[in-house]
């Protein structure tokens, strides 16, 4: 049998940036749970590239308007900051509620790939819409659309490091919805584990022989 695989996800303490010890310090402050069910006191928003452009875009029609007293550009100015806080409530609406759950995965040889399968339970009577699911701090994955009083599955795939009981890696929900000037997502650190068995020699030798046949 081959020694466990090292972790590629886990550099030398003295590698790791401020940024990554402020995600690792923030992540071990979350409780694992068996089912996350979306709420306001877990569902977080920051604003996105566009929705920063957007507020520079909306002071310097304010500052005009103010300037040379436009009455329409004050009208503007207004109009799309109220759509913008709009669309906060409504992305909102569209993840609240949401459910979600992570069945146990198959076992896996150390150095394969773990199959997660995130289950999404929408009990509500409204689909939701453009919902992104990832690993915490990993790349984005295509969003899809949850219909209403249904479950969606979702695959995830995270790598098999050592021998023995794995906890699962924690996930991302995101949206953008609607408008794409506001993120809000949720993180969800399941309860689960993977069990990895030892990986299997390649071309191992033969076992030894016995060197009486009666042995």
């Amino acid at each position: 049998m081959t020694p466990s695989v090292p972790s590629p996800a886990q550099p030398p303490a003295g590698r790791i940036g401020i940024r990554q010890r402020v995600r690792l310090w923030w992540l071990g402050k979350l409780t694992r749970t068996a089912t996350h069910t979306i709420t306001r006191r877990n569902l977080y928003l920051l604003p996105t590239g566009a929705g920063c452009m957007l507020a520079a875009t909306l002071l310097v029609l304010l500052i005009a308007s103010i300037n040379f007293q436009l009455n329409l550009g004050f009208l503007l100015t207004f109009m799309l900051a109220g759509s913008a806080l709009v669309s906060v409530a409504v992305g909102y609406r569209n993840l609240l509620g949401l459910q979600l759950t992570a069945p146990p995965p198959e076992p896996q040889f150390a150095g394969n790939t773990i199959a997660m399968q995130l289950q999404l339970v929408n009990d509500s009577t409204r689909s939701r819409y453009a919902i992104g699911v990832r690993q915490y701090a990993g790349p984005q994955l295509s969003h899809f659309d949850v219909e209403r009083q249904s479950l969606t599955h979702a695959h995830l795939a995270t790598p098999a490091l050592q021998r023995g009981w794995q906890p699962l890696p924690a996930v991302v929900a995101d949206t953008r919805f609607p408008l794409g000037i506001f993120r809000m997502w949720t993180v969800f650190r399941s309860t689960e584990s993977a069990l990895v068995y030892p990986a299997p020699e390649p071309d191992a030798p033969p076992l030894p022989m016995a060197e009486s046949p009666h042995a």
